[in-house]
């Protein structure tokens, strides 16, 4: 995205990760580098994420849109949706817009509800209904969002009280003990 908020030449697409990239890296400026970031740029990242990839009938967000805005690849993929809830969270937390954490509730609850495995794991993507979820298991999409939902709270992999050891990577999608900080608790509510 260009510094007016134009899609970068050479591109034919825009895709989700990346538009989440940039909320997160917009609201958190100020506070990492010192950063002033123009007026309602932060925003208007988040209305495009909220707006444009997301996928009303389906619930969910598309993979990819095209320069005008509409769904391109219509699947959902779990790394997307992890980078859309560590933006949510990071831009609930800076700007406090009310409309950000009902969508981060409803993003946790749809990878929980239409991409959970059996044995703890998560699906890597599905079909735009949810359908066909893709068992193969890959650890960048469990990372991310394993990591997504640890971030703001500091406290990746606690020890459970009188646990000797740190919890498996599932629990921090099922289990609201692993979370410490208001925000989490509110996405997880």
């Amino acid at each position: 995205m260009t510094p007016a908020l134009q899609p970068a030449p050479g591109f034919g697409y825009r895709r989700l990760h990346l538009c989440a990239r940039q909320l997160y890296v917009l609201s958190r400026a100020p506070a990492l580098l010192g950063a002033a970031v123009p007026m309602g740029m932060t925003e208007t990242v988040f209305r495009v994420l909220a707006e444009r990839f997301r996928d009303e009938r389906q619930g969910g967000f598309f993979l990819t849109l095209d320069l005008d805005g509409a769904p391109l690849d219509r699947r959902k993929d779990l790394y997307g949706h992890a980078f859309v809830l560590f933006a949510l969270a990071a831009y609930h937390e800076t700007s406090g817009d009310p409309a950000a954490l009902p969508l981060a509730r409803q993003t946790f609850d749809e990878i929980r509800h239409h991409l959970a495995l059996p044995g703890g794991w998560f699906a890597a993507s599905a079909a735009e209904d949810w359908r066909a979820p893709d068992a193969a298991l890959s650890q960048e999409p469990a990372y991310a969002s394993a990591r997504s939902l640890s971030w703001p709270w500091k406290q990746s992999m606690p020890i459970r009280a009188g646990a000797t050891r740190p919890m498996r990577w599932s629990h921090c999608f099922t289990d609201i003990s692993t979370i410490r900080r208001p925000v989490a608790r509110r996405i997880l509510r």
